[in-house]
């Protein structure tokens, strides 16, 4: 019986040891299917997390390319807007410009019309001139055609009184001549 009950003792020893060793095993098993289970959990939740990283940085990167795109346009409008005061300053130069040229068209039309009744006038002063100029140059003829015929009446009676006495011998040569 001693060796049945140190046997059984032995076997009894045995069975602890391997229910032992299968509670470990259990534990074991357990421990490790909780750590792989840990372990997925903690790589669906990596993943998931990198995965929002992914969609954070693709949204960061297209909010970088918005800001970017966002400030050419600001550099655009700043550049229409310089464009549009440099063009709102040439116009009001031009319309300066063009206010300057009517006045002085206005002037130069004015200056025309006066040089125009100018023009008028001292043609219509030629116009009297002239026809001053004619009668004076009418009477002056007349008065030259008298002149002449004074002139020469005045030659006619000088010959004929330098001739007066051979007329007057003549006239008594031709009473005698004919006596």
């Amino acid at each position: 019986m001693r060796y049945n009950r140190a046997e059984f003792k032995r076997h009894k020893v045995i069975d602890e040891i391997i229910s032992d060793q299968k509670e470990a095993n259990e534990l074991l098993t357990n421990n490790y299917r909780s750590l792989v289970n840990g372990l997925e959990e903690r790589r669906q939740t990596f993943i998931k997390e990198h995965e929002q990283a992914l969609v954070t940085r693709q949204a960061s990167d297209e909010a970088q390319a918005e800001k970017e795109r966002y400030k050419l346009e600001n550099a655009n409008v700043l550049n229409l807007e310089e464009r549009r005061d440099h063009l709102e300053k040439m116009k009001l130069d031009l319309e300066g410009q063009v206010g300057q040229l009517q006045a002085d068209a206005s002037k130069w039309q004015f200056r025309a019309e006066t040089a125009q009744e100018d023009l008028d006038r001292m043609k219509q002063q030629v116009a009297d001139l002239n026809k001053q100029y004619e009668q004076r140059l009418k009477s002056d003829r007349i008065d030259l055609e008298k002149h002449q015929q004074l002139t020469q009446q005045a030659r006619q009676a000088k010959l004929d009184k330098w001739l007066h006495p051979f007329k007057f011998r003549q006239q008594n040569t031709g009473k005698s001549v004919g006596k």
